[in-house]
């Protein structure tokens, strides 16, 4: 899809394509609805130069790439998508704003379940992360993430992945079986790191391990908690930490 403007695809089959399932090339209110992609040589879905683009209730198995990737793009929305063995990450968000995922799915991706790079007002809701080849999320130079009800388990490397970037809120979370830390934060210039009711659970180091950020808050929010329990090493390192601030925790 090449230059193309109120364009609507629903319940597409695409099985054993050579490089993308779906190309989106700046595309203008694009919709894709509950397409099944499988045994592609690239992406599942590739959006690219694109504005106002929807993909929902997509199935995407075995991509050789991304199971969705996103550069740069604006106003995406990937709804209750299901992805399954990725060859690198299971959603690539890169140089985009305005991207909100929403009840994903990601299992057995090579890479990270989410990576957001240089990524802008990027919503993650309900994500259910199982079983990656390194971080769960990863957040890497970017701006207003917030990350809300995510399940992460099962990780190689970190659960949550931050650096360095600002204005990040990661609340209502479990983290659980993370070969790394639980969360971890770092890079010079971070600022403004807020983690808010979350659960950490059976971590191989860390429950939260911070570095250098500028400001780091877990708990703004009356009555809420980070619970972490059965982690090997420590509960939280805060290596080089300015402006830290833990209210009410259980930790």
């Amino acid at each position: 899809i090449v230059d193309s403007t109120n364009v609507d695809v629903t319940n597409a089959i695409i099985n054993d394509a050579a490089n993308d399932g779906i190309d989106i090339q700046n595309g203008t209110a694009v919709t894709i609805t509950n397409a099944s992609i499988d045994n592609v040589g690239e992406h599942g879905i590739a959006i690219r130069d694109s504005n106002d683009i929807d993909v929902v209730g997509a199935t995407i198995n075995a991509a050789g790439n991304d199971g969705i990737f996103i550069d740069p793009s604006n106003d995406v929305l990937i709804d209750n998508a299901t992805i399954t063995n990725a060859g690198d990450d299971g959603i690539g968000i890169v140089d985009s704003t305005n991207v909100d995922v929403t009840n994903a799915i990601i299992n057995d991706a090579a890479n990270d379940g989410i990576d957001i790079q240089n990524g802008t007002a990027v919503t993650i809701t309900n994500a259910w992360i199982d079983n990656v080849g390194e971080h769960g999320i990863a957040i890497r130079d970017s701006n207003d993430i917030d990350v809300h009800g995510a399940t992460i388990n099962d990780t190689v490397n970190d659960g949550v992945f931050i650096d360095p970037s600002n204005n990040v809120l990661v609340n209502d979370s479990m983290i659980t079986n993370i070969g790394g830390d639980g969360v971890h934060v770092e890079g010079n210039g971070t600022d403004g790191i807020n983690l808010n009711d979350l659960t950490i659970n059976g971590i191989f180091d860390d429950g939260i391990d911070v570095d250098d950020p500028l400001t780091f808050t877990v708990n703004d929010t009356a009555g809420a908690n980070v619970t972490i329990v059965n982690e090997a090493i420590t509960n939280v390192n805060l290596g080089g930490g300015d402006g830290v601030n833990i209210e009410g925790n259980e930790i």
